[in-house]
């Protein structure tokens, strides 16, 4: 799915979640873990730190890629977002 309008930033769902969406604006606590395309390494991964990541949807607090990926989210969705 292009998220991004323009092909930069698009979701691939893994797990279609069964709970609510996020709406602009509302705090969400999520996993993740950030591989760099192409060789697949791992190079950021929030299990292993030990707690989710917090976050104000649409603050622009975090990469543009999360913002627009997790209003279209449901709660238990698992997704790739490939920027």
């Amino acid at each position: 799915m292009d998220v991004s309008g323009d092909g930069g930033v698009v979701k691939n769902v893994i797990k279609e979640g069964d709970g609510a969406t996020a709406t602009v604006g509302q705090t969400v606590n999520v996993h993740y873990s950030g591989v760099v395309e192409g060789d697949e390494e791992e190079f950021d991964n929030s299990r292993e730190m030990g707690y989710p990541f917090t976050f104000e949807v649409g603050a622009g607090k975090v990469i543009r890629a999360w913002d627009l990926v997790l209003p279209t989210m449901a709660v238990g969705e698992i997704c790739e977002i490939v920027v």
